[in-house]
C-alpha cells in the first residue's frame, strides 16, 4: 500500500515521526476510598502502546493544580500536546477540580496564554450541555481547534469505550464536522447514549445529534 492511502494516523504508526502528544489532567472519581484505583490512563495507555499517541498523565486535585499543568503546555516554547483530555466529574456547570467546580469559560482563559491549535476533549458528565454559542466562544478564547464532550451523564464503561475509538478518530483527521459525523453514523447507539457532541470556532453539532 503506498503511502498516499494511508491515514495520517497510519502513517505516523508506520513511520519514526513521534506520535502527537495528549496531557491528561485526571480528578479523584471515589473520594471517600482510598483503594479506589479507576482511572483513564489504563486506557489512554493502551492507545499509547500502539503507538497512536504520547501520553502525559497527571493527577489533579485542585484548581492550582490545573492552572499548574495547563502552564507548563508550552515549555520551553514548544508546542507539546495535539490534545488536552480532562477526566473529571461534572455537570452543565462545568467539571469539578476538588470541591470547585470550573467553567468553559475560566478553563478556556487558563488555555488562552498556550500556542494554539489543541483540541479539548472535556470526559465529564453533561459538561458540553451548553449553548452552541458558548461552545465556539470557548474554542476563540481557549485557541482550541476544536471541544468535544458528553450532553449527558455517561456510564464510566460506555464513554472508555467509545473514546478508544475517538481519539484514535481525531488524531488522524484535520476536519472536525466530518469527524463528527462520521462518529455519529458508524457509533450511532454511544454517541446517541452519551450525548457525544463538538465544536469549533464556528460551528457546533446539536445536542443529542
Amino acid at each position: 500500500m503506498a503511502a498516499a492511502d494511508l491515514s495520517r494516523t497510519e502513517q505516523v504508526r508506520a513511520s519514526s515521526t513521534k506520535p502527537p502528544g495528549l496531557l491528561c489532567l485526571e480528578g479523584e472519581w471515589e473520594d471517600n476510598d482510598p483503594w479506589d484505583k479507576l482511572s483513564v490512563e489504563h486506557v489512554l495507555r493502551l492507545l499509547e502502546l500502539q503507538n497512536y499517541l504520547r501520553l502525559v498523565h497527571r493527577n489533579v486535585n485542585t484548581v492550582a493544580e490545573l492552572e499548574y499543568h495547563i502552564s507548563r503546555m508550552n515549555y520551553r516554547k514548544k508546542t507539546r500536546y495535539d490534545i488536552v483530555y480532562l477526566a473529571f466529574h461534572g455537570d452543565r456547570d462545568g467539571f469539578d477540580v476538588g470541591k470547585k467546580a470550573v467553567s468553559l469559560d475560566s478553563l478556556a482563559s487558563m488555555l488562552s496564554q498556550q500556542e494554539p491549535g489543541f483540541v479539548v476533549y472535556i470526559a465529564s458528565c453533561s459538561v458540553l450541555n451548553a449553548d452552541a454559542a458558548q461552545l465556539m466562544s470557548f474554542c476563540r478564547k481557549s485557541g482550541a481547534r476544536a471541544v468535544a464532550g458528553y450532553t449527558r451523564n455517561v456510564d464510566w464503561t460506555e464513554s472508555s469505550a467509545f473514546e478508544l475509538m475517538m481519539i484514535s478518530s481525531l488524531l488522524g483527521s484535520t476536519s472536525i464536522k466530518p469527524l463528527h459525523d462520521r462518529l455519529v453514523r458508524e457509533h450511532p447507539v454511544l454517541t446517541n447514549k452519551l450525548g457525544f457532541r463538538m465544536a469549533h470556532r464556528t460551528w457546533a453539532s446539536a445536542v443529542g445529534s
